[in-house]
């Protein structure tokens, strides 16, 4: 990953508490200044919101797009894919009987 052009990914604050987390912490969006939420333990990157990532993607298909992340962060998504793969195919099973 390239520092000088990472950017940390963030919920908007008016999402509400994502997690439950009553330590995360707030500040602006770096481009289009929303309220938004990281965790304490973020890598100190430019802090991006949701919707001003989804215009980035749709622009550029995300090519070149360099987000950063925690191994913490690495580590939830994966359980949270896992998690959501495994529900679909209960799913998948549940229709196909």
């Amino acid at each position: 990953m390239n520092d000088d052009d990472a950017v940390l990914i963030c919920l908007p604050v008016s999402f509400g508490n994502p997690g439950g987390f009553d330590d995360n912490e707030q500040g602006p969006c770096s481009r289009c200044g929303q309220l938004v939420c990281w965790r304490p333990h973020a890598p100190p990157f430019p802090r991006v919101c949701m919707d001003c990532f989804h215009a980035e993607v749709r622009a550029t298909g995300g090519d070149g797009l360099n987000i950063a992340y925690t191994e913490d962060t690495r580590r939830d998504l994966l359980a949270y894919a896992l998690q959501a793969l495994a529900a679909a195919e209960a799913a998948e099973r549940k229709r196909g009987h």
